[in-house]
């Protein structure tokens, strides 16, 4: 039986821009499970479409 391997996760702040939105969009390229922080409830959605899951930081 193949062993599972868990995918790796990480908190991002200042995922919507900047080095933290490059950072944050590449790992989740890279397969990793990405918690997004943001300030804007606006910047949830533009977050969930780039395939990270929002996390409100207020």
């Amino acid at each position: 039986m193949a062993e599972l391997t868990p995918r790796r996760t990480v908190v991002i702040t200042g995922a919507t821009g900047g080095v933290g939105g490059a950072l944050a969009r590449r790992l989740s390229a890279d397969g990793w499970i990405v918690y997004a922080a943001h300030r804007k409830p606006a910047d949830a959605a533009a977050l969930r479409d780039a395939g990270l899951t929002p996390s409100s930081s207020t």
